[in-house]
């Protein structure tokens, strides 16, 4: 039983790829490196932080197994990290370990359209040696087809900095279905206190559409688009301003001069990121 987990589970994260366009303000000084499915291990400075620990910390239990970097929950389900990231943002340097669990349905593993996972995150900070900076095992539960990134995209994760201890993780995926497509950018906030002293460190903060398809339908074409987007830190969480660019004839010809851009603010009531309206 546990090594056909296994397997399924390889299959997953051997599809999983990397986001589709964008771009972010970041530090002019932070860095950036999203490890491969194979390599989870994360060093500065010759110290290094692997799978194990971040595993430990988010999935202790009894009668946890895990194996490198999957794991079983008897009974329960299954989980597995799914991108490492060494992150520098112009002070510190962090290993991120971004992680997802998978409950049993019917004695298995649910894999629907429609069937997300539980995102779950571990922070490391280095400060002379690696500390636990916040963590999370249950965030929100996102994507399909059992992966929390949904369909395979390249560059599926991205980093804005607001400064020392403060920066946004962006997950990038893509979804569709009856001839429509989408990209999806999924934010998480990190600060030291979130909102408060109450608040966790780490915060789902919801998701914006990035991208928009009709092409695939038999109904008349006209929302077919392409975005790129922009972080501002004058506030915090920053405000996002999605541009769009229409497309024409559902080819990848960009129509001149029909650019609208989108200025979207976080609302804290709505726990999401809500489009600005003129």
């Amino acid at each position: 039983m546990k090594l056909a987990l296994m397997i399924v589970f390889v299959s997953m994260l051997a599809a999983c790829g990397k986001g589709d366009g964008g771009n972010s303000a970041m530090a002019s000084k932070s860095s950036l490196e999203v490890k491969s499915p194979q390599d989870f291990e994360v060093c500065v400075d010759k110290t290094c932080i692997s799978e194990f620990t971040p595993l430990t910390e988010l999935y202790a239990g009894n009668g946890v197994d895990s194996i490198g970097s999957f794991g079983v929950m008897p009974g329960l389900g299954a989980f597995s990290i799914v991108k490492s990231i060494k992150y520098n943002d112009g002070k510190d340097w962090y290993a991120i370990f971004i992680t997802q669990a998978n409950i049993f349905q019917g004695g298995g593993l649910s894999t629907c359209h429609a069937c997300g996972a539980v995102l779950g995150i571990a922070i490391y900070q280095k400060h002379n040696q690696w500390k636990l900076f916040a963590k999370s095992n249950r965030l929100k539960t996102i994507g399909s087809y059992g992966r929390i990134l949904g369909y395979p995209v390249a560059d599926a994760v991205e980093i804005s900095s607001g400064g020392a201890e403060k920066f946004i993780i962006a997950l990038k995926s893509s979804d569709g279905g009856m001839g429509y497509t989408s990209g999806l950018l999924t934010l998480i906030g990190v600060s030291p206190v979130g909102v408060n002293q109450y608040e966790s460190p780490i915060r789902y903060l919801g998701s914006i559409t990035t991208s928009n398809s009709d092409c695939g339908t038999s109904a008349p074409q006209g929302d077919d688009w392409v975005g790129s987007w922009t972080y501002d830190w004058s506030e915090s969480p920053p405000n996002i301003n999605l541009t769009k660019k229409f497309r024409k004839n559902c080819t990848d010809e960009v129509i001149k001069d029909s650019q609208l851009t989108i200025r979207y603010k976080y609302d804290g009531m709505a726990n999401n990121y809500i489009a600005e309206k003129k």
